[in-house]
């Protein structure tokens, strides 16, 4: 009762007898061999000295699998949330060094096309300055017309160069935006595929903590299931425990009666007569105690006319008779069956 933590000495018994029922359903189920019995068959058997009762006891795998169950979608739920967290931080750095590399890229063109620039604005200038010595240095009016010519010559090659290289910067600068554009629609595209795969993982996870929670609220409904039909199982056992109590108690009642039959069987001729008297004083006087029935409730000759006995002796047993009362004499069920008195008899 301490291990169990029962108040009741009555609910101890009931369990105790429980146990026993189920050991010998148990026994015969198994053709009589306990041995056989499984570790989750002898739950009963080995939980009671820790204080469950037989339905606890067998009601524990079903609790031990729900709480593995959730234990397991908890687990999955962190699993899940861990991977999408992983993603997410290798998708970052992945676009931050794609940024990086496209800032490299740009950079390294945008040098390159400012050095063709500086080269072709130098070749320029030196084409320009030596048609101008040229010119200076020419003697004669043919020859100025010749260096004229030559310098007019030179001068549109420079402007051509200097337009080559204006489209060359134009075509670099060009070059460099396609560059970038096409650099960040390539990190747009992979950040967009790894947002929807982090999306999909998110979704795959959702879709599996629904799932036990759905088995979670499916053994949680099983286990309330388990625990009416425990219940019910419980109040029939009550009833036909109430109903063996009844039985018992009706047994017991019985054999009082019949143990105080009995004993008034082994009474004495005088004795019963005596109690007889008693009788007659209360079916004359119901409604008075018996201790302060007065002698005069029944007279003589009645006592005389119903045990055909002679004064004196009706006197004295009612003198006894009054003496049992006052004593607390209770007429018994049986000594009313075995010797019927009346106020009429």
């Amino acid at each position: 009762m301490r291990l169990a933590a029962v108040r009741s000495y009555t609910d101890m018994v009931e369990r105790e007898q429980a146990l026993e029922g189920y050991r010998v359903w148990l026994t015969q189920h198994l053709g009589g061999d306990l041995s056989k019995a499984t570790d989750e068959q002898l739950l009963p058997m080995t939980m009671a000295p820790r204080g469950y009762t037989v339905e606890e006891a067998l009601a524990l795998p079903a609790q031990w699998k729900a709480e593995a169950d959730q234990r397991a979608a908890e687990e999955a739920e962190r699993q899940a949330e861990s991977e999408r967290q992983e993603a997410e931080r290798k998708a970052l750095a992945e676009a931050q060094e794609a940024d990086r590399k496209a800032v490299r890229a740009i950079r390294e063109a945008e040098t390159a096309a400012r050095v063709k620039i500086a080269e072709a604005k130098a070749a320029a200038a030196g084409a320009t300055a030596q048609a101008q010595a040229e010119e200076a240095a020419a003697d004669g009016q043919g020859r100025a017309e010749a260096a004229r010519v030559r310098a007019e010559q030179v001068r549109a090659q420079a402007e051509r160069q200097a337009a080559a290289v204006a489209e060359a910067e134009e075509s670099a600068e060009l070059a460099a935006a396609r560059a970038r554009k096409t650099e960040a629609d390539r990190i747009a595209a992979e950040n967009a595929r790894r947002t929807e795969e982090a999306r999909r993982a998110a979704e795959q996870a959702a879709t599996e903590a629904q799932r036990l929670a759905a088995e979670r609220q499916r053994l949680e409904a099983a286990r309330a299931a388990d625990a009416r039909r425990a219940q019910e199982e419980e109040a029939t056992a009550e009833l036909f425990a109430a109903d063996a109590a009844q039985r018992r108690a009706a047994r017991a009642e019985a054999k009082a009666q019949a143990e105080a039959a009995e004993d008034y069987a082994r009474l004495s001729s005088r004795q019963r007569n005596a109690r007889r008297v008693a009788r007659m004083l209360l079916a004359a006087q119901p409604d008075t105690p018996a201790e302060e029935i007065p002698h005069d409730a029944v007279s003589l000759r009645d006592i005389q006319d119903r045990l055909g006995a002679s004064q004196t002796i009706a006197g004295e047993l009612r003198h006894e008779a009054v003496d049992l009362l006052r004593n607390g004499y209770t007429p018994t069920p049986a000594e009313t069956s075995l010797d019927p008195v009346t106020a009429q008899d």
